[in-house]
């Protein structure tokens, strides 16, 4: 009786232990994510391709191999893989719906894309047809809408507008670079305007180093005073640099001179 109570108990405790491994099974199959890992292959040569985009199709999470090939991602069991790149064709993979383990290993292995490109035929292009077919363009007739701001009336002065202290007037634009750039008109308005600023700082200078000035700071008048000034020629960036002070310390410095000169 001992032993097929003994006997019982062996069966019960066997089942009991199959029960359990079997839910452990379950639960393993039906349970967290994997790992899937392995290398993206071209097909053609076997060698590694790298730079492949791997994307779950159900979770939409993805990753990119690396310059070797080499990828991982999680997965569930059961999810598609799509890996796809510009120069291979599109593969997928299909996880097992019953997988015991919690990784996988996956050798991903693409076909080679080719791509039908039209003929181009390159031919030299020499400046003389250039410009035949430059000058051979149609061009839209139709005038183009360009919407420039309203400019104020100048008044003007031997025939030449003036705006200001300038010279003309100037509308922003590449087209008006140019024209200033190349025009004969222009040209002759830049070397008006450079005569202009010439004349300009001859006025100025005028204004600092005058009869009258240079007489109140030497002392000198009449041809003394003409002679002075002949004999002391300031410069002109000098002048029109410096304040009343440092002209008149410049001229005195020029009658010591002058004078001793004369002795």
């Amino acid at each position: 009786m001992k032993r097929y109570l003994s006997l019982l108990f062996l069966i019960c405790l066997w089942l009991v232990a199959s029960t359990e491994k079997a839910h452990a099974q379950a639960a393993r199959f039906s349970g967290g994510a994997i790992l899937v890992q392995g290398f993206t292959l071209q097909r053609d040569s076997m060698t590694k391709a790298p730079y492949v985009t791997i994307v779950n199709k159900r979770s939409r999470f993805g990753t990119i191999s690396a310059d070797n090939g080499y990828f991982a991602i999680y997965a569930q069991r059961g999810d598609t893989l799509e890996f796809s790149a510009i120069n291979l064709q599109t593969a997928i993979y299909v996880l097992p719906a019953y997988y015991a383990a919690d990784r996988i290993a996956v050798r991903a292995v693409m076909n080679s894309k080719t791509y039908q490109l039209d003929e181009v035929v390159v031919r030299p292009y020499t400046e003389k047809q250039f410009k035949k077919d430059f000058l051979a363009l149609q061009l839209p007739d139709d005038d183009p809408d360009l919407q420039l701001p309203a400019i104020p009336r100048l008044a003007t002065t031997s025939g030449v507008a003036q705006s200001g202290a300038g010279v003309g007037v100037t509308i922003g634009g590449p087209l008006t670079a140019l024209y200033n750039a190349f025009s004969r008109e222009a040209k002759s308005r830049r070397k008006l305007t450079a005569m202009m600023a010439v004349d300009q700082r001859k006025k100025m200078y005028a204004a600092k180093v005058n009869p009258d000035f240079v007489g109140r700071i030497t002392g000198l008048s009449g041809t003394d005073l003409t002679a002075f000034m002949d004999y002391c020629k300031l410069s002109e960036e000098f002048v029109l640099e410096a304040n009343e002070y440092d002209v008149a310390m410049a001229l005195q410095e020029c009658l010591k001179s002058f004078k001793a000169g004369k002795n």
